[in-house]
């Protein structure tokens, strides 16, 4: 009976020398690099000024145009069915360009005439009377709704076979007999079909 008290003596005094070796953590290797501890990560994720930002889904349109209205001195027009949008940015920084932009991503198209923008579905963008811009111009932003005639040497009709699979199917393509094309689209995918047809005309 003595041994058997003496025995478990001394496993307790084994096991209490041992739990606070337990409890460290493992000596890193040589050549290691140490590891930062999850509050370390969280720390410096917060300190990053590149630490990726939530989706913010509660960009209110209406708030953002109001805004707008007062700072380029035009009234805005918002299809009822345009509603909060996605997206990291937030309301504050956004301004008219980066509205535009945004638009796009969710189906939307802007079109300005001028006295109001309208900002609508862009199945609905080639119901509005959109500006006609015959020259590339660097202040149409590239997402801008706009309509462009195109005067090619060749029949028109023979293009629009190549032509057409270039555009949304929201956009429209219309054959002017012979040699005309009226196209509705984007500003930058109207100034690359463009540039297609004048690639196209070469022989």
């Amino acid at each position: 009976m003595p041994y058997l008290i003496l025995r478990n003596c001394l496993m307790v005094c084994a096991i209490s020398l041992a739990a606070p070796a337990l409890a460290q953590p493992p000596s890193p290797q040589p050549g290691a690099v140490p590891q930062p501890q999850p509050q370390e990560t969280q720390e410096r994720a917060q300190q990053s000024p590149f630490s990726m930002r939530p989706p913010n889904p509660t960009i209110d349109v209406e708030a953002i145009t109001a805004r707008l209205a007062r700072e380029i001195g035009k009234d805005f027009a918002v299809d009822p069915r345009v509603r909060g949008l996605g997206g990291s940015i937030t309301a504050e920084e956004i301004d008219y360009p980066s509205l535009i932009s945004l638009m796009r991503v969710h189906a939307m198209a802007v079109i300005e005439r001028e006295d109001v923008i309208y900002v609508v579905p862009e199945m609905l963008a080639r119901e509005y009377g959109v500006p006609i811009v015959q020259r590339d111009d660097a202040d149409v932003h590239p997402a801008t709704v706009v309509t462009r005639v195109i005067t090619t040497t060749t029949e028109a009709a023979q293009l629009l076979a190549v032509l057409r699979p270039m555009s949304p199917q929201w956009a429209t393509m219309a054959v002017h007999q012979p040699n005309k094309l009226v196209v509705t689209d984007r500003y930058d995918n109207v100034k690359r079909i463009t540039e297609v047809v004048r690639l196209l005309e070469q022989r």
